[in-house]
């Protein structure tokens, strides 16, 4: 295990760097496949999804939030990362094997991340939509 291999400053700036530019990148992303025609957007029930303006308001909503999740959890995952990173690298006796949790709370996240949204737009019953957000 290599020591000294970057600096603590060098480090946080790496980190920094990335996370800002995958954030940015995300947001251009969401951006491009909101700005989509509704005609080549890949979503199920599409017939009553883009009924009319007011049920593709509502998907663009769902479509936002749930790239916004996906930013969420992608943040969430590298405070974990750096917390174990923070973790491991103190002089208190801790192990690499005691952090596995943290790659399946992230397989977790992104397991129920790609699974909300065909769950979510296969729902066309208005009663439930409404009741999703309150």
């Amino acid at each position: 295990m290599p020591d000294n291999f970057l600096s603590r400053e060098v480090f946080f700036y790496v980190v920094s760097i990335f996370t800002i530019i995958l954030n940015v990148l995300l947001s251009l992303i969401g951006r491009m496949l909101l700005g989509l025609p509704g005609v080549i957007l890949p979503v199920p029930n599409r017939n009553y999804w883009l009924a009319d303006a007011e049920r593709r308001e509502h998907l663009m909503y769902v479509l936002r939030n749930w790239i916004n999740s996906f930013a969420a959890a992608l943040n969430v995952f590298i405070l974990m990362m750096l917390f174990v990173t923070l973790r491991l690298h103190t002089n208190q006796r801790v192990f690499l094997s005691d952090f596995t949790w943290v790659l399946f709370a992230g397989l977790a996240l992104l397991i129920g991340w790609a699974v909300y949204l065909p769950i979510r737009l296969r729902v066309t019953s208005p009663s439930l939509i409404q009741n999703s957000e309150l």
